[in-house]
């Protein structure tokens, strides 16, 4: 009995454990590439994260305790029905909340704190894909010139790749004054993505 019972308890423990250490290198990275603003924006934006995270982990333990409950009994079908509810519950609480997270993040971290840059990078930490902390880590050391970049799309198939990512900076037009051209604050027309 000991040794089943450690067999669970052993993973439980070590996705914790994971969870911390995740934690502490997303703040060194951050903190050694966005400094002080950075590091404010993780912890301004955590309390989110958290509760994300809780809804999933409460609503898996809670179904894990009455699938284990019934299965015990031997009732196979309550079990089963459990498990496919809890995934249920998941997905649609996860859905209910990413949409209300997206509309209403900008406002509830304001309610925390967030100003300023703190506020940019904490709604960028939590939401923005990872090609944004790039742009972001690229643009705090050369402050004047602001960078920006996109997903590559094979123009054969139309599909965007996840995993490639074009980056460019802004130009800079010599002269008297100089001047940034403002090449990364123009969208990119979708006909674009398709020319071969």
């Amino acid at each position: 009995m000991g040794k089943k019972y450690m067999g669970y308890i052993l993973p439980s423990m070590l996705s914790f454990v994971l969870t911390g250490v995740y934690s502490i290198i997303d703040g060194i990275f951050v903190g050694r590439a966005m400094g002080d603003p950075g590091l404010a924006a993780i912890n301004i934006a955590w309390p989110l994260v958290a509760l994300i995270i809780s809804m999933g982990t409460g609503i898996g333990m809670g179904a894990a305790v009455i699938v284990s409950l019934n299965k015990g009994a031997g009732e196979e079908k309550k079990a089963l029905e459990a498990e496919g509810n809890a995934f249920l519950l998941l997905w649609g609480g996860s859905l209910i909340l990413t949409l209300l997270l997206f509309a209403l993040g900008t406002p509830l971290l304001g309610l925390l704190g967030a100003v300023m840059a703190a506020a940019q990078y904490a709604m960028g930490w939590f939401t923005a894909p990872w090609q944004w902390y790039v742009a972001a880590a690229l643009q705090e050391y050369s402050p004047r010139a602001a960078w920006n970049g996109s997903g590559y799309t094979n123009a054969d198939t139309g599909v965007k790749e996840d995993n490639v990512f074009l980056i460019y900076q802004d130009t800079y037009i010599m002269g008297n004054p100089g001047k940034f051209m403002g090449a990364t604050d123009v969208e990119v027309p979708e006909k674009y993505y398709t020319v071969k």
